[in-house]
């Protein structure tokens, strides 16, 4: 009897031990949960597309039948509409290179593409600053407290940095140190002052928006008897086999040129994502381009050159003859003048009956050149953001700054037919053949537009450059055309139509002023997207509501 009861006391006991060690176990995960989430780590998702196609918002996916890409289109200012196929650029009259053929050729009820139904945003982790360890960096992707409502929490791409002024000239990030002056731009012009921001490799690889590559070539490219596409690429000579392939032959023997049909594929930043039936947005010019192919010589003499010409210049590389160069050269005169080599270095030369991978790459005031992945040779030239203007617009720049009163002149920076001297024509050159191309491919930069809705926005114009004190931050949307972000931001007297105030408690409390993000409004970098937005389930013909992971696009921002 006693051997009995003090069994059940230990019993009682190892049970009451145990409990007590589950609750302090279940204590201690709670607590690291809270110092994770409050201290390390947070999961956000992404609601707008102000970071299409960096990061998605709510929007619908389609996929080309007869090619084989997929593309996402904003359906969060739009949730109810079924439409099925894409719509037209404003600007050009026709879709995408990559998203199908000319709307307008198809026959009634035709649709050129596939739509799955409506998928929510992406959803992604994010690691909270401390900033004596991992401070922020000038393009990260970072989530911080909206300025104008301090309720929300906005996602952009990290461009200004503390004591600095910033200018957008041309789509891309000029800088310069912080100056107490009445005037920092002119100041920083007359110092030297003014740099153009280059991205990293790894962000820039992650920024390139692909306007057609010939992989995606439909599989058939004629309907009821007529073509309805045909390549971006022109040849200027005969023995191309190009229409209806996914890889270019050439059977001559001559030199010979495949330059890229501007005429009814203009270079623009348009992005398929804004394709949608409520509201326009606008499009320019992009000359920040990669140029790429991976071509298959039968001999080993061959020499490639590949051009990009805009902004009044002719940029280029020349791959062969045992080196590799990277040059310049002004045509303002309206003839070629003398080249200026940026950099060159001796190669091998290209493989015959090897395919061999060159990318030539022109982004922010840069040149590079890439042989099967590897970056070869690099070179940079600087242009203050006056001359840059000059260049784009073929304009005097105190002609682009003049803002007479009552006039449309104030907004020449904000139109986009002003960037006329920087829409871009690209070739390729070959000195002899025969050869095969694969994957020709023709990509554009992110460009950072100058105007939201009609006027010059901040940060845009040489008068109202972004000035950030010790403890600022500027940002911007990768959907720079439909982005509500710093260039927006800006408290006007009188309130413009596109001028937001900043939160009355963000203004007493933290800072009033305007344009910017305070240090204690950011929350943290955005690194990997742990849940891309999850796809519908479909059986016997039914939509379950079964949210199924889209696996294959979890991925680290860039």
């Amino acid at each position: 009897m006693v051997e009995q009861t003090q069994s059940n006391a230990a019993h009682k006991a190892a049970h009451e031990g145990g409990v007590k060690e589950t609750l302090i176990s279940l204590i201690i995960s709670l607590a690291m949960a809270l110092i994770v989430k409050c201290y390390i780590v947070e999961a956000y998702r992404i609601p707008t597309g102000s970071m299409a196609p960096t990061l998605l918002g709510d929007h619908a996916t389609y996929i080309g039948p007869q090619t084989g890409h997929s593309w996402t289109v904003d359906r969060g200012r739009d949730p109810a509409s079924t439409d099925t196929r894409p719509l037209l650029d404003p600007a050009t009259g026709m879709t995408h290179a990559l998203t199908g053929p000319r709307v307008n050729t198809l026959q009634p009820g035709a649709t050129p593409s596939g739509r799955r139904s409506a998928q929510a945003g992406d959803r992604i982790l994010v690691q909270k600053y401390l900033y004596e360890v991992s401070p922020p960096e000038r393009f990260d992707v970072v989530v911080f407290r909206n300025p104008t409502n301090a309720q929300q929490n906005y996602i952009k791409r990290l461009v200004g940095l503390p004591n600095e002024h910033v200018w957008l000239v041309d789509g891309d990030i000029f800088t310069s140190p912080y100056q107490n002056t009445p005037n920092p731009a002119d100041s920083a012009l007359a110092n030297g002052d003014w740099h153009c921001q280059r991205k990293s490799l790894r962000v820039q690889r992650s920024l390139w928006r692909t306007l057609f590559s010939s992989e995606y070539t439909p599989l058939d490219t004629t309907s009821n008897g007529s073509t309805w596409f045909t390549s971006p690429w022109s040849p200027q000579s005969s023995g191309w086999t190009l229409d209806g392939h996914q890889s270019y032959d050439y059977t001559g023997a001559d030199a010979t040129r495949l330059s890229w049909d501007t005429a009814n594929w203009p270079i623009t930043d348009w992005e398929p994502y804004n394709d949608r039936p409520t509201g326009s947005v606008k499009v320019f010019p992009v000359a920040d381009l990669r140029m790429r192919c991976n071509i298959e010589p039968n001999s080993v003499n061959l020499i490639v050159t590949a051009t990009i010409t805009a902004r009044q210049h002719e940029f280029q590389t020349v791959v062969g003859n045992g080196t590799a160069t990277l040059q310049m050269r002004s045509l303002a005169s309206g003839q070629g003048g003398p080249w200026t080599v940026l950099a060159d270095t001796p190669m091998e030369a290209l493989s015959a009956g090897h395919a061999t991978a060159i990318e030539f790459w022109h982004a922010d005031q840069a040149l590079r050149l890439f042989i099967n992945g590897a970056q070869v040779i690099h070179g940079e030239y600087d242009w203050d953001p006056a001359q840059r203007l000059e260049f784009a617009t073929g304009m005097p720049f105190e002609s682009l700054r003049a803002t007479p009163a009552g006039s449309m002149d104030k907004f020449t920076l904000a139109r986009n037919n002003t960037y006329a001297h920087s829409v871009p024509d690209v070739t390729w050159d070959f000195s002899s053949g025969p050869f095969t191309l694969h994957q020709v491919g023709l990509d554009r930069d992110i460009f950072y537009q100058p105007a939201l809705r009609n006027e010059v926005s901040f940060g845009c114009h040489p008068d109202r450059v972004v000035t950030l004190g010790p403890d600022h931050f500027f940002m911007l949307g990768d959907n720079s055309a439909d982005s509500l972000d710093g260039r927006g931001w800006e408290d006007h007297p009188g309130q413009t139509p596109y001028g937001l105030a900043v939160d009355p408690f963000v203004a007493q409390e933290i800072d009033p002023a305007p344009g910017v993000v305070h240090r204690k409004l950011m929350l943290g970098k955005a690194f990997f997207v742990y849940f891309p937005a999850p796809l519908s389930v479909e059986l016997f013909g039914f939509k379950l509501p079964i949210p199924i992971p889209d696996l294959g696009h979890m991925r680290l921002i860039d």
